[in-house]
Order: C-alpha cells, then sequence, then structure tokens
C-alpha cells in the first residue's frame, strides 16, 4: 500500500485544477498557503486533505465515467455500422428514409 503524504494529495489536486491559485479559490484560502502545503513546508487540516481528496476522487469518477462512454459510443456505432451496412437500397428504402429523418432530428436536439 502506498502512503500519500499531505504534499501528495495537495499537489494532486493542484495538478487536477490546473494551478495553486484555483485551489486556493476553491478552497477559500491564499495561494502562498497552498504553494507551501504542496512543499510540505506547513500541513494542512484534514478537512483541507479531505476536500483534495474529493477532488481527486471526483477526477477518477469522471475519467472511468468518459471511457465508459467512450466504449459504449464505440459499441454502438460499431453496431449502426453494420444494420446500415446490411440495408439493401432498393429493398429497404423507407426504412432508410426513417433512419436519416431520425438522425436529423437527433443533430439538431445535439446543437
Amino acid at each position: 500500500m502506498v502512503k500519500n503524504s499531505s504534499e501528495t494529495i495537495v499537489r494532486e489536486a493542484i495538478s487536477i485544477l490546473g494551478s495553486n491559485k484555483k485551489l486556493a479559490e476553491r478552497m477559500n484560502k491564499h495561494s502562498s498557503l497552498i504553494s507551501r502545503y504542496a512543499r510540505g513546508q506547513v500541513h494542512p487540516k484534514p478537512d483541507f486533505l479531505l476536500e483534495c481528496l474529493n477532488i481527486i476522487e471526483s477526477k477518477k469518477k469522471y475519467e472511468m465515467f468518459q471511457t465508459v462512454t467512450d466504449d459504449l459510443l464505440e459499441d454502438m456505432h460499431r453496431d449502426v455500422i453494420g444494420a446500415i451496412n446490411s440495408l439493401s437500397t432498393t429493398e429497404d428504402q423507407n426504412l432508410i428514409q426513417a433512419i436519416f429523418d431520425i438522425l436529423v432530428v437527433g443533430q439538431k436536439l445535439t446543437r
């Protein structure tokens, strides 16, 4: 088991948010204090570390969700392409037009 030091946790939260200033704003602290936390010169209170851990956990949950979403979209895309390729342009003309109309509506909804 890897033991995380408080400065490691703070640095990870800074990395996720993009800067000391953004973490400072989020936590209502001065950015110089955040820098001292990140260097291990000052030890943050447990509630501060807990909020940093929440930031880290939120990012990991988002990444996991994004991976699942990307995989699902890839599977759906493959299924749609397979279904489209199995259509006959002469026998399934009405179905092809209906699918096209649905895609147009879907495109308008995503704008």
